[in-house]
């Protein structure tokens, strides 16, 4: 059925310095590239550019951080989901 249940969920090897010290530039990588875009939306909106471009940065803006949480949301249903599964198959 669901073959990775076990290594995603409940893996003893993943715990140490290599792993979390990987999974920790990963997520710090992630926060700086997000911080990177939001900098720059926020930028060319106060820099007083004309109305039309500040409106599409919005609008671009607003789909972006809609994006972020959309994505978080279906890895956090995988994850409860993949969760169930392995609860199933013991």
């Amino acid at each position: 059925m669901n073959k990775l249940a076990p290594v995603v969920i409940h893996n003893p090897g993943k715990k140490n310095l290599v792993y979390k010290a990987r999974d920790g530039l990963m997520v710090a990588l992630t926060f700086f590239l997000w911080a990177g875009l939001f900098s720059k939306f926020y930028l060319t909106i106060f820099e007083g550019e004309m109305l039309a471009l500040s409106m599409i940065t919005v609008t671009l803006a607003k789909l972006i951080v809609v994006g972020f949480f959309v994505t978080f949301l279906v890895f956090h249903c995988w994850a409860i989901y993949n969760r169930y599964l392995y609860n199933q198959s013991r």
